[in-house]
């Protein structure tokens, strides 16, 4: 078929406002963060999730206790008493990093880890976020004006902890994800 060089013009506009007539638009909804509370999720009816990162935050689970002397000065006061001088039996609690996690899937294939990898769900699509929880190995029951001490960030505490060993401790990805409408 032989067109006129003059009709192509024409012809392509016709034809890119009719694909582009039909792609609808998209507009903000919603920011969301998934974690394994409510898994599974689905996208619902009528709109997109763009995934703008999978990662996770470290989990600890308390591996250990012991006692020890603290000892007070004008830089490192007493958090219960205020106390520069002096010392008193502290509690250190110990605490390990949790394994990794699961990762999470949509419709059942593997998600990216990490931020830089975008990932657009269409409406219908299952996101699963699964739980690798990990467990408390020890006990601690500290009350009230006891000083403890979390290996963590090394900082002295005067507030009640109370952990038990078998607990959980919740562990998962969690997706930040962006929520847009899709507008015909």
């Amino acid at each position: 078929m032989n067109l006129p060089l003059q009709r192509f013009p024409l012809l392509f506009l016709l034809f890119s406002f009719g694909v582009l007539g039909a792609q609808g638009s998209l507009q903000f909804n919603q920011a969301l963060l998934l974690d394994n509370s409510n898994s599974p999720y689905t996208v619902p009816a009528g709109r997109v999730w763009k995934i703008t990162q999978n990662s996770y935050g470290t989990r600890h689970f308390l591996s250990s206790t012991s006692t020890f002397t603290a000892n007070w000065s004008g830089t490192t006061p007493n958090p219960c008493s205020g106390s520069t001088s002096g010392s008193t039996l502290a509690t250190a609690i110990n605490f390990s990093s949790c394994g990794g996690v699961l990762a999470p899937t949509a419709n059942g294939h593997q998600l990216g880890q990490g931020s830089g990898l975008i990932t657009w769900l269409p409406a219908g699509t299952i996101v699963e976020v699964p739980a690798s929880p990990c467990v408390h190995t020890a006990s601690v029951n500290v009350g009230q004006n006891a000083v403890t001490r979390d290996n963590r960030t090394s900082a002295f505490l005067c507030q009640p902890i109370q952990i038990s060993a078998g607990s959980t401790v919740p562990n998962s990805n969690i997706l930040s994800i962006i929520e847009f409408n899709i507008i015909p």
